[in-house]
């Protein structure tokens, strides 16, 4: 995108700020509708009200912190969902399923109606949580076995998980399939 103003960037404030650069009345009139995704010119003077909300989304991501940089999360282990500006501390034992969600995962709580979407990946999550509590079943989740509350056979996904805090079904694919019934067998 070529520049707008070849004179380089001005410090005269620009029609949508006043003298104290602070925003005006008129702060969206050059925005593209409020959706984040407003372009700037590589010259323009920066508007204080579109880096404010540029920064207030920056803080909103969500994340998971556990302890450690690698180390695997035991049952006993509490993890921080940090959700814009909520930040909840969740006991490992109480997570019943993660499930992908593009390049965030859902995080679903046994005691159901809450799901937290963080920006952490499945790969991720199955080398942190315990291998003894939790299990791949199908490539975009992982259930906590402790959860589970039944296994049923269901078409097109050869069988089907019911788990607590989940309202749908979470599906099993062929390929976990035996590694999960040796689990709950043995």
């Amino acid at each position: 995108m070529a520049c707008s103003n070849p004179e380089g960037p001005s410090s005269a404030p620009t029609d949508a700020t006043d003298e104290a650069g602070e925003a005006g009345e008129d702060d969206d009139a050059g925005d593209s509708g409020g959706d984040g995704d407003a372009h700037l010119s590589c010259l323009e003077p920066v508007v204080p009200a579109h880096l404010a909300r540029a920064l207030s989304w920056l803080d909103r991501r969500p994340s998971i912190s556990p302890p450690g940089p690698a180390s695997v999360l035991e049952t006993t282990d509490r993890v921080r969902l940090q959700v814009g500006e909520v930040t909840r501390f969740v006991a490992v034992a109480e997570i019943s399923c993660v499930r992908s969600a593009g390049d965030y995962s859902e995080v679903y709580l046994r005691g159901g109606g809450n799901e937290e979407l963080v920006r952490v990946s499945m790969r991720e999550w199955e080398q942190r949580l315990a291998k003894a509590s939790f299990i791949r079943v199908h490539h975009t989740a992982l259930v906590n076995l402790d959860a589970l509350v039944s296994l049923r056979p269901a078409a097109g996904s050869t069988h089907e998980l019911v788990v607590e805090g989940i309202r749908e079904p979470v599906p099993v694919s062929r390929k976990h399939l035996r590694a999960l019934r040796a689990r709950l067998e043995g």
